[in-house]
């Protein structure tokens, strides 16, 4: 799942860069980019033995990272209808 995200970030990211928090220091396109580069190393990490558990911690902290536009999403949607995008 880390590998297909951080592919669609990069095909797809303005969807992305509209949950980055305005309070970030630097672009919302950075940020995406920033997340995108961290996910595919996250995804290569993991998948090979010898580095999953150094994996498994970088994941911990990528996730850790994102959260706030994951919280941004929420509260943007949270008025929006089902369906209305």
């Amino acid at each position: 799942m880390l590998a297909g995200m951080g592919a669609l970030h990069f095909a797809v990211p303005r969807p992305f860069d509209e949950i980055v928090p305005e309070q970030l220091p630097g672009s919302a396109r950075f940020c995406t980019l920033a997340s995108d580069v961290a996910e595919l190393g996250v995804a290569a990490a993991v998948a090979a033995p010898r580095t999953r558990r150094h994996g498994a911690l970088a994941a911990t902290a990528l996730f850790a990272a994102v959260f706030p536009a994951n919280i941004k999403m929420a509260v943007d949607w949270s008025d929006a209808r089902p369906g209305s995008g």
